[in-house]
């Protein structure tokens, strides 16, 4: 390839006659990039000052001169290397392990298989129809010597296996790949790949760019990082086009993050009846615990006037089974108005409230968007959604929904309106087209959720942004 840039560059040419291929140096290559300035000083060496070079003399200058070469293919090889590092799409800290995991697994085998060899060995010399002719000095106890010395070296051959990592390195011996928690398998499923595709046309759009620029515009590094981030997992996902079955998406930091989840928050919570579980002080009728609203709790950590929801209310969009209410009722905040119109949901809200004695919170059989209506709502648990999904219309139940605005809900209710939180599956900007001017009046924090859509991802900060409120954007993602 490095030869076929330099005939682009006009450093070459390539000539053929019959079944001969003939190099020419025509150009100067000092304003060449490294790489190829050492194949030009590659080609320069081997032409020795003729004007051509035939392809079988370079092949026959490369072996014998391999060595003067060696060095700088295995340099490049690790800058590449290390590009990729960076890339992310070679975790260091992976590979590393894995390098081990092949040294210790062929010393494994190999102690392994020298020990096999002396208790085989063994057995075979006390097989009785077998005479083996010995010097009879060396003959008396050889046979019981060598058996008590197999049997005596026993715990010492189990502690070296084990110290060479027994149970990853019998793995890597049978081909089997350990699977980490973190290693997310995307199946046979149509919603699934209907949310991936959607990211991948929006990342097609001719716009795309300016989509992009217009998001990470005045956010902070973290958050460009976050988004970035973000785009090269979507990204990897177009493996599975070409038959892929699974895609390792997230980054050693995230594998060690999910780690933590299992020790401090999953092995936490507790079924205490089938209808009842728990954990630290909260309550669900369902198990509905997940880290990005029990561990992250929202992320409001990262808010910095979160005292000036006090004496204020809260609206919560999408109130699932009361998850994020019980985190809000710990907030100095004056009521907790949780939406939720999934008829089923809204039940175990209630439950939530009732078993967990919660007096701020005020459940509100309603769904939010941009106009005064009434929806169908494709019923599946939190995942309930008013948007018309043409994947899911035959999967799920579906039951009529009241829709309001809440700028008519706030004016009728005559609310002050403190935070603002969403998760509507997707209907995030038809709530906000409803509630633009209770966020213009009464600039309220708001916690968006942004994951649906690929346009909700990259159009609601831009959206806020030009109402001009001074709204400091954060782009934060919780692991799950």
């Amino acid at each position: 390839s490095t030869i076929l840039n330099l005939c682009l560059k006009k450093i070459i040419t390539l000539e053929t006659e019959g079944e001969n291929i003939y190099i020419s140096l025509i150009g100067d290559g000092s304003s060449l990039k490294k790489e190829e300035y050492e194949v030009y000083k590659l080609l320069s060496e081997a032409s020795k000052g003729k004007e051509r070079l035939e392809i079988t003399e370079l092949n026959d200058y490369a072996r014998k001169h391999y060595s003067n070469y060696s060095i700088y293919i295995n340099k490049m090889v690790n800058e590449t290397r290390n590009e990729l590092y960076n890339l992310e799409f070679i975790d260091k800290k992976e590979e590393n392990t894995y390098r081990k995991s092949k040294s210790a697994s062929m010393f494994f085998n190999v102690i392994l298989g020298l020990y096999i060899f002396l208790v085989t060995f063994t057995a075979i010399i006390h097989l009785p129809f077998l005479q083996i002719p010995v010097d009879i000095s060396l003959a008396i106890g050889w046979k019981e010597s060598l058996t008590t010395f197999a049997i005596a070296i026993l715990p010492l051959v189990i502690v070296i296996l084990y110290s060479l990592n027994l149970k990853t390195n019998i793995a890597y011996i049978f081909g089997k790949k350990i699977r980490d928690k973190s290693e997310k398998y995307y199946y046979d499923n149509i919603h699934e790949q209907a949310f991936l595709q959607d990211f991948h046309k929006y990342f097609a759009r001719k716009d795309f760019q300016d989509k992009y620029s217009a998001l990470i515009r005045n956010l902070d590094e973290e958050s460009i990082k976050t988004i970035d981030t973000t785009i090269k997992q979507i990204n990897r996902t177009k493996r599975l086009s070409d038959g892929v079955s699974s895609v390792d998406l997230y980054s050693q930091y995230e594998k060690s993050m999910f780690k933590k989840l299992d020790k401090e928050f999953f092995s936490k919570t507790l079924t205490v009846n089938e209808n009842l579980f728990r954990y630290k002080n909260y309550f669900l009728p369902a198990n509905y615990f997940g880290p990005s609203v029990f561990y992250y709790k929202h992320c409001i950590d990262y808010i910095n006037n979160i005292d000036s929801i006090k004496g204020k209310c809260i609206i919560d969009a999408g109130a699932s089974v009361g998850d994020s209410a019980l985190i809000f009722s710990e907030l100095d905040c004056d009521r907790i108005y949780s939406f939720e119109p999934n008829n089923e949901t809204f039940d175990l809200l209630n439950s939530t409230i009732k078993i967990n004695m919660l007096s701020k919170v005020v459940p509100v059989c309603l769904a939010l968007g941009n106009d005064s209506t009434v929806k169908k709502l494709q019923l599946c648990g939190s995942g309930s959604t008013l948007l018309e999904d043409e994947h899911s219309q035959d999967d799920y139940e579906v039951q009529d929904a009241y829709v309001v605005r809440l700028d008519d809900y706030v004016r009728q209710h005559k609310l002050n309106v403190g935070l603002i939180k969403t998760d509507l599956e997707g209907f995030e900007q038809e709530f906000l087209q409803g509630a633009e001017h209770t966020i213009k009046t009464q600039r309220p924090i708001l916690l968006i959720s942004l994951y649906h859509k690929a346009s909700d991802y990259f159009e609601i900060k831009p959206m806020i942004e030009s109402w001009n409120l001074g709204y400091k954007f954060k782009i934060v993602k919780p692991l799950i």
